[in-house]
């Protein structure tokens, strides 16, 4: 596992939240991990406080398995609403485990 710094990880969010086959930005767990260099449970940990906290949903997205067939899947994506500012700054804390975020 890599150390980054926040700035970074935001940037990363950012970027894999913008390349997914979701126009909403959803993404799997296996993408989290894969796009934040995390494992699955540090994923799923995280995303059980955003979705708590109102900040992250779960939806299902149509995903193409290997063999060709599509089939839908739990996605997590941002809620989007007129807090978008504040949800876009507490993600990445929550995300990066910083231990300095604390739960409003």
């Amino acid at each position: 596992m890599s150390s980054i710094t926040e700035q970074e990880l935001l940037a990363q969010v950012q970027k894999a939240l913008g390349g997914t086959a979701d126009p909403e930005g959803a993404m799997s767990v296996k993408e989290l991990s894969k796009a934040l260099d995390i494992t699955a449970e540090q994923v799923r940990d995280r995303l059980k406080e955003l979705i708590s906290q109102g900040s992250v949903e779960i939806c299902r997205v149509p995903r193409t398995t290997m063999t060709g067939v599509v089939s839908r899947r739990y996605c997590y994506r941002l809620v989007r609403d007129e807090s978008d500012q504040a949800v876009a700054e507490t993600v990445p804390s929550i995300l990066s485990g910083n231990p300095d975020f604390v739960n409003e």
